[in-house]
């Protein structure tokens, strides 16, 4: 029985990135019904867990640990929404945010130090395989493997583009989600032996940069720079330079290639100095003025009982409001985004949850109890965390499933080894 709910697991990491596939596939599937359909899933692996196991919740829901807070996170967002003004908008935001948590709670139960690992292996095939449809999509059609019948176009320097999508909404998504599992990929490459794996995993790191790069999304250029960043930083610091060097000569050089094979047209030349401009121009640019304004107008909804306890749960999302047809004010950041809906209290538990797992992170790195491929392993989702901080600021790309099962994935795993490291410490000490 327990193979059945890793496989499931396993379907349900690789499946969702692919959600846009199937959305396209089947027009009549909509967006209650994909909700059901992912509802059910979950069910399906509580109501399997709950038979095939019988776990002391002690060690799951400690005081040592986060878990206890996640507890009371998703309590209060439960309680925020029976007190919205409409309910139903209140059950659907609450649903959104509960979800996610409940699958780091099901990997907490379910999974170990050991096969953990091949849930991360999922994340990077599923990866695989959106970066493959993205550059299908680049030299074929705009429009393949998308859930939009006309692709997403921007004019940088006054030239009409179509941003990568791929299986995603958005190519802010997509550029998200990528830039979030490419490290994950970079740890595979420090910790494998043999060459033929890493040319395998090479490659994949060029897709995977290409990817991003075609997507034109700035933020998932600025979330991969600072990943790659940390992570070189901490292998200095660890005094592993020199051993490591030619993984820091691999991607100053795919990154001065890539940038050089786009710089070399004249379409190329034109795009990337304008779109790395338009970050810091804020007063000319046509979609960061946009965004001051709804930051502005965002921040009009707050107010006394609202800024503490926020509006409630779902009301500037799209898909509570894709019922009503109403205009909906999106935020254009996360941070701001819990703090209208949820307030203060919330946006602080949320942000204490995210430091605390980066902390864990680069504890795990640290120590020399764990295998090299843990260490790895956990200083790129320490980065990844890191570098998917930027979207929490300026980006919405943080509501899109793909990402939050992977970044809550990614929690549990870091939750796991360092329950196993503490457990196994225990033991060592008592003997």
């Amino acid at each position: 029985m327990l193979k059945i709910v890793y496989s499931l697991t396993y379907i349900l990491i690789i499946g969702l990135p692919l959600q846009g596939l199937i959305l396209h596939l089947v027009p009549e599937l909509k967006f209650w019904k994909e909700t059901v359909l992912f509802l059910l899933i979950y069910i399906t692996i509580i109501f399997a867990l709950v038979i095939v196991q019988k776990r002391n919740y002690k060690i799951i829901i400690s005081r040592k640990n986060i878990d206890i807070l996640l507890v009371l996170y998703i309590i209060y967002i439960g309680i925020r929404a029976l007190l919205s003004e409409d309910i139903l908008i209140g059950l659907i935001g609450f649903g959104t945010y509960a979800a996610y948590i409940i699958l780091y709670f099901l990997i907490i139960i379910s999974f170990n130090s050991k096969n953990i690992f091949r849930l991360v292996d999922c994340v990077i095939i599923s990866a695989g395989i959106v970066a493959i449809f993205g550059l299908v999509q680049a030299f074929f059609s705009p429009t393949v493997f998308g859930i939009l019948d006309e692709p997403i176009k921007q004019s940088i320097g006054g030239i009409n583009i179509s941003r990568l999508t791929s299986t995603f909404g958005t190519s802010l998504d997509f550029g998200a989600y990528i830039a979030f599992v490419t490290p994950l990929v970079l740890a595979r490459l420090l910790a494998v032996k043999g060459p033929g794996k890493r040319i395998i995993l090479v490659v994949i790191l060029v897709v995977f940069i290409i990817n991003i790069a075609l997507t034109f999304t700035r933020t998932a250029w600025i979330q991969l720079i600072v990943s790659f960043l940390f992570i070189l930083w901490m292998i200095f610091l660890k005094q592993r330079f020199r051993k490591y060097i030619w993984v820091a000569g691999f991607v100053i050089l795919t990154v001065v290639v890539v940038v050089s094979l786009f710089i070399s047209s004249d379409f190329g030349f034109q795009l990337l100095p304008t779109r790395f401009n338009s970050i810091f121009d804020w007063q000319h640019d046509l979609s960061n003025v946009e965004r001051l304004e709804r930051w502005e107008n965002s921040l009009k909804l707050l107010n006394g009982n609202s800024f503490l306890f926020g509006i409630g749960p779902g009301t500037t999302m799209n898909r509570a409001n894709f019922y009503y047809k109403t205009r909906v004010i999106y935020p254009e950041s996360y941070i701001l985004q819990l703090l209208i809906e949820l307030g203060i209290f919330a946006l602080i538990v949320f942000l204490m949850s995210f430091i605390y797992f980066a902390k864990q992170g680069v504890k795990l790195y640290k120590d020399i109890a764990i295998s090299e491929k843990n260490r790895f392993t956990s200083l790129a989702i320490t980065a990844a965390i890191f570098g998917l901080g930027i979207n929490f600021i300026v980006s919405l790309s943080f509501n899109d499933w793909s990402i939050l099962s992977v970044f809550w994935l990614c929690c549990a795993y870091l939750s796991i080894q360092q329950k196993y490291l503490y457990h196994q410490k225990s033991s060592v000490e008592k003997k």
